[in-house]
């Protein structure tokens, strides 16, 4: 229990560094530091280097605080909850929902390594579906479901990872049956920020371009802003597309994107997309939130 302000002692069970903490719930080193100096928690296992370790149970419980910062929780109600009032945090309307049957079965098939069956079933959904559709019906509410049942002890790393890269594969189909844009425009470059290792949101918004017909660059992943600042240089690009995980969200994104506004011309808009989005209460200045798929689509449209 978190909470209570005790380090667990160290034993054959496995741990993690800082690093693969951050890699697991998209929560930074520095955020991770802050908290334990400022609230007690979570306290990690000491090495006798001094490096900290973190079990299982420590990132299945930070998951669930990253979720409730996302749904607007308050840090330190957060990270002074009982583990009943934490779980309380995390029930918001969608949960009530019945779940998508789509996302049911994937789920089920993800749990059995069935590759061969979520592949067919999400390459069925892409072919049926508008696209649009499929990225916000199907695609999204399934990362997001995979994600609490990771926090909740139903699935693990293990699964995530095996269904996060089938996803990949069935996004770049779907992104090379869209054919290749025409137009000769400057084009948006796709990323992520520093800390942020989640790359499906740029995949997905790399699909909607396609769709619109709209030129894109993509850089990957965790680019620090010096780099996406030559990036648009380099290549002329009139829009810098970030996508912000559920558990990437905090200060010092909101740092990156304050440096990055101040970096770049004013002219090259800042559009913001991602799960992360919803803990950022006011749009920052010169910079666009759009928080559904149809939202950036019509963005993007008006950029022809």
């Amino acid at each position: 229990m978190q909470t209570e302000r005790t380090a667990p002692e160290a034993g054959s069970d496995p741990t993690f560094s800082v690093g693969e903490v951050a890699e697991l719930t998209g929560i930074a080193p520095a955020t991770l530091r802050i908290w334990e100096r400022r609230y007690g928690v979570p306290l990690p296992v000491r090495l006798p280097s001094g490096h900290r370790r973190y079990t299982q149970e420590q990132i299945q419980w930070l998951r669930k605080v990253s979720e409730a910062l996302s749904l607007g929780h308050r840090v330190k109600a957060v990270l002074s909850a009982a583990p009943e009032d934490l779980d309380a945090m995390l029930r918001p309307s969608a949960r009530v929902r019945e779940r998508d049957a789509d996302v049911e079965v994937l789920l089920e098939l993800t749990r059995r390594y069935d590759g061969a069956r979520v592949h067919d079933h999400l390459n069925r959904l892409a072919q049926t579906l508008p696209v649009i559709d499929y990225l916000e019906k199907k695609v999204g509410p399934l990362l997001f479901e995979v994600g609490r049942e990771w926090a909740d002890g139903n699935l693990d790393v293990r699964h995530e990872h095996f269904l996060t890269q089938i996803v990949d594969d069935n996004l770049r189909i779907l992104r090379v049956s869209l054919g290749a844009p025409t137009t000769s425009s400057p084009p948006v470059l796709l990323t992520t920020l520093s800390s942020e290792s989640h790359s499906l949101g740029i995949q997905m918004a790399a699909v909607v371009c396609q769709l619109v017909g709209v030129r894109f660059r993509t850089l990957g992943v965790s680019t620090p802003v010096a780099e996406i600042v030559k990036a648009c240089d380099e290549t002329n690009a009139r829009a810098v597309c970030i996508s912000i995980s559920m558990s990437s969200a905090g200060v010092e994104t909101d740092k990156r994107l304050s440096d990055l506004r101040h970096l770049l011309p004013e002219h090259v808009q800042i559009v913001l997309g991602g799960e992360g989005t919803r803990r950022i209460r006011r749009s920052p200045r010169g910079i666009s939130i759009y928080r559904r798929f149809s939202e950036f689509q019509k963005f993007l449209m008006n950029q022809l």
